[in-house]
């Protein structure tokens, strides 16, 4: 009887590993490097946005964060630069009016990036390029941060000292 009810629970424990093995290749993961295009932003802080963080437009994820490194300084940046690469889902177009910005998902400091894609035509009627492979999201709304709001009081006590 008792090499019945081991053999039972064997046999269970086995069937419950191959059907949450077979459930695991069935999940999908997200948007895949091959199932998107590729396009960065650039930002002045990119602190808690990390490879294969969630980019979505209106709550719905249309893609992943596949990196992120120190941009090439530019003339006209006054201080560093994160380049962030994404994948975009090939069934979402953005426009060359795109805004991107970084948004917190949670208060442990995790962020995603929130996309408005864009519009195909501008108030003016002239029509927006669609982005493609490699192109930057240029519109980059960044919120102002807690060490930039000390710095600015820490700037102003002294001038209303004075």
């Amino acid at each position: 009887m008792k090499s019945r009810v081991a053999f039972s629970v064997g046999l269970l424990v086995l069937v419950v590993a191959v059907a949450g093995y077979a459930l695991m290749g069935y999940v999908k993961e997200g948007i895949g490097e091959g199932q998107g295009y590729r396009v960065h932003a650039r930002f002045r802080d990119a602190q808690g946005l990390f490879g294969k963080s969630r980019v979505q437009t209106a709550g719905i994820e249309i893609g992943k964060i596949l990196s992120k490194e120190l941009a090439e300084r530019r003339p006209d940046d006054k201080e560093p630069k994160a380049k962030v690469v994404v994948v975009i889902d090939r069934r979402v177009v953005l426009y060359e009016d795109a805004t991107v910005s970084r948004r917190a998902a949670s208060l442990l400091g995790e962020y995603y990036l929130e996309v408005d894609p864009g519009t195909p035509a501008g108030a003016d009627g002239r029509a927006h390029r669609r982005l493609e492979e490699g192109d930057e999201i240029v519109n980059v709304l960044e919120a102002i941060g807690t060490s930039d709001v000390i710095e600015q009081v820490g700037q102003t006590v002294p001038v209303l000292r004075e």
